[in-house]
Order: C-alpha cells, then sequence, then structure tokens
C-alpha cells in the first residue's frame, strides 16, 4: 500500500476517514488475508493518530462465518460486528452444465476439434470385439481427452456465437496454453477477440484487458482467479471453469461473473483428471448445492508476517506498545523487543520503538507472496518488460530453454539471473512446449507436538517445524499437437528454493503403512 508510508501527505483524508469498506471480504485469507490484515491494522493507526475512528463496511456473498473472518481482518471485536444478510442483488436464472472429458480411441491428444466420442471402438492397439470391450471401457476410462483441449474448444464455440465468456482455470501457464489452443482454431476475424489475464502482467494491460471485456471488443476470456475479485468487466453470458477451484465459495464466485441482470446465464464445469472432480461431477447436489460455505480463515498474529509489518508501521509513526498493543495484540511486546535487538528497531523511552530506514520498509512486503522479490521479465530483443513473477517460482517457471506463454506468444527463455531481478526471453515459434522436472523435499526439524487420533487405529497428527526443499532438475520439451516427450533435458544451474515453516501430518502404524504400500493410487486416494 502506497498511501501508508506517504501518509502525511494524506493527513487530510485521514483526519476525516470515515468508513473503510472491504469487499470481496472472502477472498481475504491465508497469507494474503494475513497481509491484508495487517495493513488495515497500520492504517487504522494512522487514523486514530489523526483524531479518526472509521466503522468498517464488509461486503461478501460467499462466506461462512462473516462475524469471526470480519473481526480478525479489520481488529474489531467480534461483538461489534452486526451482520446484514438478506440478499437483495439482482440475479437471473442460470443453467449449470457438468462436463466429463470424454474417453479418446488411442492416447494422443485430438486437438480442439469436435470432442472425441466416448463409444469409439478402438483403444491404442486393442480392437474391439466382445471378449475385450470391457477392457476397451476401463482403459478409455483412464484416458480422457485433455480438459484443457475441451476448455479451449467451448470457448471456440461461444465466441463463434457471439456468446460473451470466461474460461477460468487454476494456472498461469493454462491460461495461455488454452488461449493459444482457441485461437488456432477460430477464424482469423475472432483471434482478437479473445485473451488471456492473469497476475502477472503490468497494471496498464490489466487495465486495457478489462476494458475490452466492459466495452465489448473482447468476446472472450482465459483467466486465473485474479478476475474473482470484484474487478468489474461488465455483464456475461456465460463461465467455464477447468477444474473445480476446491470450495464451493470460490465456484460460487466465479459463476457469479455471469448474469448479473435479468439474463439467463450458463455456468459449465470442466472435470480434471483426479478424483475430487469427478466425484463433483457425478455428484453436484451433494458436492455443491446441498453443501455449505467453507470457513474463511485468517491470521493476523503470524510472527513471520507481522515482523515485517510491525517495522513498516515503526517507520510510518512511531510505535507506543501501550497503544499499538490494541491494534497488533499482544505479541507485539515480543516482536517489537526481538527486532530491536537485531537492531531493526530503535527502543525509546517507555515502550517505544522507531525506525529510521531511508527507504520505507512498505516497499518490501509483497502481499500476495511468502517472498519479498520479483523477477522481471523481459523480451530480449526490444527490452519491453512483458510481466513479473515471485523470485521462489521464478526457477521453476523461467528456466533457461523454458517455453513461456504471454498472451498467446511463445517466448524461449534464454537467461534468468536471480541476483539481478531479471529473465530475458526471446519470441521465437517452436513446436513444442516445455514441463518442468523438479522434486520436492520436506524434513521434519523436531520439537512438534502430537496427539493420538480417535478411532483406535494408533495413528498420530503431528504438528511443528519443518524444511522445505525445491529444485529444478531438467525438463520435458512436449509436442505441441500431442504432448509426446520429445528430449528430455537435464538442468542442475539453479540452486534449490528452501524455507523452513510449519506443517501439519498425520504419522500412521507402521503395520498400517504396510498394508497402505500394497494399495494401487494411494496417493489419488488420499488427495480425494
Amino acid at each position: 500500500c502506497t498511501l501508508l508510508p506517504a501518509h502525511r501527505a494524506w493527513s487530510r483524508f485521514l483526519s476525516g476517514l470515515e468508513y473503510i469498506v472491504i469487499d470481496e471480504a472472502h477472498a481475504y485469507t491465508g497469507v494474503f488475508g494475513n497481509h491484508v490484515a495487517l495493513v488495515l491494522r497500520r492504517l487504522m493507526r494512522l487514523a486514530f493518530a489523526a483524531g479518526a475512528n472509521p466503522r468498517f463496511v464488509c461486503c461478501s456473498a460467499t462466506i461462512a462465518n462473516p462475524v469471526e473472518h470480519m473481526a480478525c481482518l479489520t481488529g474489531v471485536a467480534a461483538g461489534d460486528v452486526l451482520p446484514i444478510s438478506k440478499d437483495g442483488s439482482p440475479c437471473a436464472s442460470r443453467i449449470y452444465g457438468f462436463w466429463r472429458p470424454p474417453g479418446v480411441s488411442g492416447v494422443q491428444e485430438q486437438g480442439v476439434g469436435r470432442p472425441g466420442r466416448g463409444s469409439s471402438r478402438s483403444v491404442g492397439s486393442v480392437k474391439y470385439n466382445k471378449k475385450l470391450d470391457q477392457k476397451a471401457e476401463d482403459i478409455r476410462a483412464q484416458i480422457r481427452r485433455s480438459p484443457y483441449s475441451e476448455a479451449a474448444y467451448l470457448l471456440k464455440e461461444l465466441v463463434r456465437h457471439k456468446i460473451r465468456s470466461i474460461v477460468f482455470v487454476k494456472a498461469r501457464h493454462v491460461a495461455e496454453l488454452v488461449l493459444k489452443r482457441a485461437r488456432d482454431h477460430l477464424p482469423k476475424h475472432l483471434r482478437h477477440t479473445i485473451a488471456s489475464y492473469r497476475a502477472g502482467y503490468l497494471a496498464n494491460e490489466r487495465r486495457r484487458l478489462e476494458q475490452g471485456m466492459s466495452d465489448g471488443s473482447l468476446l472472450g476470456m482465459v483467466a486465473t482467479n485474479a478476475l474473482e475479485l470484484g474487478i468489474d468487466i461488465g455483464t456475461l453470458d456465460a463461465t467455464v471453469h477447468v477444474g473445480f477451484p476446491g470450495t464451493k465459495a470460490s465456484l460460487m464466485q466465479q459463476v457469479g461473473r455471469a448474469g448479473r441482470g435479468d439474463k439467463c446465464a450458463l455456468a459449465i464445469l470442466i472435470a480434471m483428471d483426479c478424483p475430487i472432480d469427478h466425484y463433483v461431477v457425478a455428484n453436484p447436489n451433494r458436492a455443491l448445492f446441498s453443501r455449505s460455505l467453507r470457513l474463511a480463515v485468517a491470521d493476523a498474529s503470524n510472527p513471520s508476517q507481522m515482523r515485517k509489518h510491525v517495522i513498516a508501521a515503526a517507520w510510518e509513526h512511531p510505535l507506543d506498545i501501550k497503544v499499538d498493543i490494541d491494534f497488533f495484540g499482544g505479541k507485539i511486546r515480543k516482536i517489537a523487543a526481538e527486532l530491536a535487538e537485531k537492531g531493526q528497531l530503535r527502543a525509546g523511552v517507555g515502550g517505544t520503538y522507531t525506525c529510521e530506514t531511508e527507504m520505507p520498509p512498505a516497499r518490501f512486503i509483497g502481499i500476495r507472496d511468502i517472498s519479498d522479490t520479483n523477477i522481471t521479465l523481459k523480451d530480449e530483443r526490444t527490452g519491453r518488460v512483458l510481466e513479473t513473477m515471485d523470485a521462489n517460482a521464478a526457477p521453476f517457471k523461467l528456466y533457461e530453454g523454458a517455453v513461456y506463454m504471454h498472451q498467446g506468444k511463445p517466448y524461449v527463455v534464454q537467461k534468468l539471473d536471480l541476483d539481478k531481478g531479471v529473465c530475458h526471453a526471446k519470441p521465437l515459434r517452436v513446436g513444442y512446449y516445455t514441463e518442468p522436472r523438479h522434486h520436492t523435499r520436506v524434513q521434519v526439524l523436531g520439537g512438534s507436538r502430537e496427539s493420538i487420533l480417535p478411532g483406535g487405529s494408533g495413528a498420530k497428527v503431528c504438528y511443528g517445524g519443518v524444511g522445505v526443499s525445491h529444485r529444478l532438475y531438467g525438463y520435458y520439451r512436449r509436442s505441441n499437437g500431442d504432448s509426446r516427450v520429445l528430449e528430455k533435458v537435464e538442468s542442475t544451474k539453479l540452486p534449490p528454493v528452501e524455507f523452513t515453516t510449519k506443517a501439519t501430518w498425520i504419522r500412521l502404524p507402521q503395520g498400517f503403512r504396510m498394508r497402505l504400500s500394497r494399495l494401487r493410487n494411494l496417493p489419488c486416494g488420499l488427495g480425494a
């Protein structure tokens, strides 16, 4: 937030501040929610110092615990939160479709033409006959068309019929992949009417895309959940969801992008190749419509994040423990003292602390990431900045030789310089895409707490510190046409990404582990 470090220039505004409005309040959870809660506490202490005592107005259409979550976000006592649950917003009727990608007659990808037929009579080299019918069906159940190709096919058809639509995907590279596949099969006069929208794009590019959806010059967009968070892009007719987004609340937020007027809307959920998605598609009433919303969770007392914001707060306005304990809670005493011992704060008399660095510490707080640094991706030929990426994610997406998509255009990474925070990539037409090969190691550091789970199994649930090491050791080059591996490339140039954190795990009895080791598809079962 740039306002807080420059609050002296905003003193008149802060002294007259009466209301702070938080839209889409359910979205502020996890690491992001913790940061936002701490930013709001910094804002409140500055407003209080300027003589104001603003009220919060929080809005959400998909939250199960509004009072508890609003209290956590704002620091207001739960007894002072007034919930208003009557919904007066306009909402048209909506048609839901649940799409399971059909089985294919071979293992090769079929592009984005007409969807494959589940009744195909050959699977690989196994020819259909009465005796092999069941075997063929079993193989087809495991070999399905790519959900990304299905999404591209649906987007192509929706745009061709002038139905304004959004396709929601879970990852940045998937947004670019679906966009490219849809464009490749659209008529030339319609290819410019679709685009992708995701985190990492520069602000001016995001505004241009939002304007394109609002004024109708864009008919379709492939987006990550960056478009869930209250961005106005006008009235849409359809939403397509590639994979269940994990919670009913997230799905309803995405679905709500269409049908905001009195016109009927369409929502299609495409199942990914995982048990949860296929369960949702097979049991929509039980998995979605009759299920209550999930609790929103944030923790403003997280020590790791709190330290950063306490330093920023001390730079903005001197800390006074007697006053600031009302904003940051009791942990501020210990955290401020520890920061003073390390020289990051200067202790004064009577429990006061200041930060006297030249640059405002708030500039180095990334509220959406654990890492505080970003990598800038540049076009090697023109020097133009394409986008930015979290430094912890960059080694696994911007490694040397990687094909990285930006607005459906392929760039081949030439060099990644983590020390300078820059990556150079060259726009090239290639007939392949790349897939990272990486390994994650988690090691328990000791000092964990544990308790026996009920039920008599002897299993224990544990909580404690862990060390995580995430290393890239190579990548695959895969054909754009059928996804077959063209080349396996070894790479050990980049250092591993390592950090410590807290984790919860279940420790199973030895005999139980031996029995589980004989089961097939155990990881998929645990994921479900």
